[in-house]
């Protein structure tokens, strides 16, 4: 899908390096020509994300729509910080999933200090999980359905070569489409890996984690393991194959021209600790010890955990979120499951947070007892009727304090 046009502006070293990386015919848009400014949705550390309208370039049948355009603050700008924000642009350029955000375009800019760094430009979509989770305003056969969704995702980059792990999945980095549907967002934080083992910690390390190496990925899920070619794990209705003009699969297409990069030194993430979000960390993360991608089925977690509960995990604990990642670590701490929820809601949760990394199940496996989840009515109904009972109790409690002023 060719968005933009060649940008018509002097090519720096930095659009020339981009272009290397993203295909300067494609995706190629001219901030100032091609982007309208309309709204910011959000600002960071190091950097902002804000609503534009693209405006129609090179296609007749194109109309103008809203995108999201992530950008690098200038206060904040390194080398480092440019070099991974290219490999996320590449990445992202690749990826082709209908529960993962769609890449639109890149380019560079001149900021208001006369620096030139580096934009993209991807799907504008209606709202975050985590605007949702403060609504309190679904039902918990949406929350399943978006469980489903993002473990779908999840899957499709765990499943590439070498494997894409995200470390920051969260409510606010997964968002919802006008249909309803969950996407995953914001790859600022992955990391590849090429196999998805872990290496093992010396028994003498100081507070190291025992670690055993890893099973290789989706081999204790009953079904078949994503392939491309074969049609993905799941029943419900994904979008049709996609292929490139030569006829070729997307996905063979992806994994040999990620293959490549990867072997080009492209995507030379060093897997370190520390890395996310404190409240969905996984303890091997947060420990600063080896790990692999079973953080993200750790952190999916804690995502569903929230949308299950309405409320983010150990919320009402008196604890900074840092405390939160290190009693997981000491003191294996968790959220306590509500005692009304469905036997096999609870021990699918309690397999995806597991101490152990090796133990924790695969998102194949995850998306198979979902969706024999979501297919039971029995076991739906007891579900909705606990989400009830919450919101009922929730409002209670804000109409008497309500009362009280």
């Amino acid at each position: 899908m060719k968005l933009g046009r060649r940008s018509t502006r002097r090519s720096s070293n930095l659009l020339v390096e981009l272009h290397r990386r993203t295909g300067e015919q494609l995706y190629a848009l001219d901030f100032h020509e091609d982007l309208i400014f309309e709204s910011t949705l959000g600002e960071g550390a190091f950097g902002r994300v804000d609503c534009y309208t693209l405006k129609p370039v090179g296609d007749p049948t194109f109309k103008p729509v809203s995108v999201a355009v992530k950008r690098l603050k200038v206060t904040t700008i390194s080398a480092e910080a440019v070099q991974e924000f290219f490999d996320e642009i590449t990445l992202m350029k690749l990826l082709d999933h209908p529960n993962v955000v769609k890449f639109l375009g890149s380019g560079t800019y001149m900021s208001e200090e006369n620096v030139e760094l580096p934009f993209l430009c991807q799907e504008m979509l209606k709202e975050s999980l985590q605007q949702k989770l403060q609504s309190k305003k679904y039902s918990a056969h949406e929350a399943i359905s978006w469980c489903l969704d993002i473990a779908k995702g999840m899957q499709y980059l765990h499943t590439r070569r070498p494997t894409i792990v995200h470390r920051d999945l969260k409510p606010n980095n997964i968002l919802l489409t006008d249909q309803g549907s969950a996407k995953v967002i914001d790859f600022g934080l992955f990391a590849t890996t090429k196999a998805p083992s872990l290496v093992p910690v010396p028994p003498e390390t100081p507070g190291g984690i025992p670690m055993t190496p890893s099973t290789p990925l989706d081999t204790k899920s009953p079904r078949t393991p994503y392939t491309p070619g074969v049609p993905q794990t799941g029943t419900r209705p994904t979008t049709p194959e996609s292929r490139t003009p030569g006829g070729k699969r997307f996905d063979q297409c992806f994994d040999e021209e990620y293959e490549q990069l990867s072997k080009n030194g492209i995507f030379q993430h060093k897997i370190v600790g520390n890395v996310g979000s404190y409240k969905y960390m996984a303890p091997e993360n947060f420990a600063d010890q080896p790990y692999c991608e079973k953080v993200d089925v750790y952190s999916f977690s804690m995502v569903m955990y929230s949308l299950l509960t309405k409320r983010e995990p150990h919320d009402g604990l008196y604890l900074a979120p840092h405390q939160i990642a290190s009693a997981a670590v000491k003191d294996n701490l968790r959220p306590k499951l509500k005692s009304k929820w469905p036997d096999e809601l609870k021990c699918l949760i309690k397999d995806c947070w597991n101490g152990d990394p090796t133990e924790r199940i695969s998102f194949g496996e995850i998306i198979h007892r979902l969706e024999e989840l979501m297919s039971n009515p029995h076991l739906m109904a007891v579900l909705e009727r606990s989400y009830e009972n919450a919101a009922t109790k929730f409002f209670r409690s804000l109409q008497m304090c309500r009362g009280r002023t």
